[in-house]
């Protein structure tokens, strides 16, 4: 299901690009989709996961959920918003939850904006759904138009959020967020609660509406159905500790890079480049010595002849195709020592 709605508002987002001027300023979020690549010749060590052109390297995995232990980044400035999709297909409040990564309770704290995307901050109270990686969550909207859409959050105040997680393991920093839809969810008084600028009940199934016990009944309800996603499985995580990283990956290994796939140097793609790759040395995981691999590395990680020690996952079983645990996961060869004796005490 979860995977269903979430390629609807993909499908919908050429009918959306038409339809702009459908967005007005009382509603709130910006969350972009991907498109599916034109496939290409997969080229060594390259699995149909990876068969992308040059120019975008983004998996059909990665419209869809959070749940794919294949899936990145959901989200990428400078697409069409996600709430003009929304607005066009009008989920109701249930489809939205099912296409959820994170559904909390949360107080505001403040928010930021550099011009093109403005980030508000919250502070984790109670988790419903999924699990934050810190205590505070960031939630993104990206400009639209000539402004950003300034959500009516109040600082110190309470509310309900349903959120997409749009983090990646190429991109330094915290945990990303955007909003799932225009969802205005404030806590303490349910008649205040909007989808679509309408009151919720207008667009849900909801029976009982009469206090937050009712609401909060709801959401429980709707993740405690038996055809609910379960949480999704990261295969990635949020971390510059050297000791998380090693523990999280399936694989470390000494890799020489000895040709180039691409470099990240479009817009779409400037957070990685994509090498083959020699294995010169394993400390972790079923690899040989010799083996011939793919690596998406985090942009300016390598560089053809250069060797450092990765620690990873690998695409797809068997495929020899490799991403990154984290943003920090690539070591240099000085570092060699503490990383075995960081394996071997996890041992």
């Amino acid at each position: 299901m979860k995977k269903l709605i979430a390629l609807l508002l993909t499908l919908s987002t050429l009918f959306a690009a038409s339809c702009a001027a459908v967005k007005t300023g009382d509603d709130g979020t910006t969350e972009t989709k991907k498109n599916p690549d034109e496939q290409t010749t997969a080229g060594e060590g390259t699995t149909a996961e990876e068969q992308t052109t040059a120019e975008d390297e983004t998996t059909a995995d990665d419209q869809t959920t959070g749940d794919d232990v294949t899936t990145e980044n959901k989200s990428s400035a400078g697409d069409i918003d996600h709430i003009v999709q929304t607005i066009v297909l009008k989920l109701p409040l249930k489809d939205l939850l099912y296409a959820s990564d994170n559904i909390l309770r949360a107080q505001f704290i403040s928010k930021d904006s550099d011009g093109n995307t403005a980030s508000y901050c919250f502070k984790v109270l109670e988790e419903y759904y999924g699990k934050a990686s810190k205590e505070t969550v960031k939630v993104n909207i990206t400009k639209y138009g000539d402004s950003i859409i300034d959500l009516p959050y109040e600082e110190g105040k309470e509310y309900y959020l349903a959120l997409r997680n749009t983090s990646s393991q190429y991109t330094a920093g915290d945990e990303q967020f955007c909003f799932v839809s225009d969802m205005f969810m404030p806590v303490g008084d349910v008649s205040k609660i909007t989808l679509y600028g309408e009151p919720i009940k207008e667009n849900s199934d909801i029976e009982k509406l009469e206090n937050d016990g009712d609401f909060v009944d709801y959401l429980k309800s709707v993740i405690a159905s038996e055809d609910f996603p379960k949480p999704g499985e990261k295969r990635f995580i949020v971390s510059n500790n050297a000791a998380e990283i090693i523990a999280c990956s399936d694989f470390v290994f000494a890799a020489k890079a000895v040709s180039e796939k691409f470099r990240g140097e479009n817009e779409r793609n400037k957070t990685k480049d994509f090498f083959v790759c020699e294995v010169i040395e394993v400390y972790k995981g079923n690899i040989n010595v010799g083996d011939t691999v793919s690596i998406i590395f985090a942009k300016n990680m390598t560089e053809i002849g250069k060797t450092v020690i990765f620690a990873g996952y690998e695409s797809s079983e068997g495929s020899k195709s490799f991403r990154q645990t984290s943003a920090n996961s690539i070591f240099g060869m000085t570092e060699k020592d503490n990383i075995i004796a960081l394996i071997e005490e996890q041992k």
